[in-house]
């Protein structure tokens, strides 16, 4: 059988005996999250309803991307994480709001502004 990958989905073409039960696509977690998201999005603005305030994560990515643009060579990958994390988690509080807290503190040891999305 064959394996084929992209960036969204996993293909599976086995052959004998267990090719009925594991043959398919399998959509990656990160494409079925944002999905389920857009479908929310949609419905919401179907019913003309606000969007919903930022999430945690969305203000730890807005705030290490805001970091990022002020010193990429310690904030890039952590900006780009911040990103796989809103993407793939949506929005995990705890985890968030702990990189918040340390990128507050971080910031100003470093010399930098603290940009609005960090407060």
């Amino acid at each position: 059988g064959t394996l084929r990958l992209d960036p969204e989905t996993l293909h599976v073409e086995l052959s004998g005996v267990e090719a009925g039960e594991w043959n398919g696509d399998y959509e990656s977690r990160e494409a079925r999250v944002r999905r389920e998201a857009e479908a929310r999005r949609a419905e919401r603005e179907a019913r003309g309803e606000p969007p919903p305030p930022a999430g945690a994560c969305q203000r730890y990515r807005d705030c290490v991307c805001a970091l990022s643009a002020q010193r990429a060579e310690i904030f890039g990958e952590a900006c780009s994480d911040a990103g796989r994390l809103l993407a793939s988690a949506a929005d995990d509080p705890g985890t968030c709001e702990a990189g918040l807290v340390m990128h507050r503190s971080l910031a100003p040891e470093l010399g930098l502004a603290l940009p609005p999305s960090c407060e």
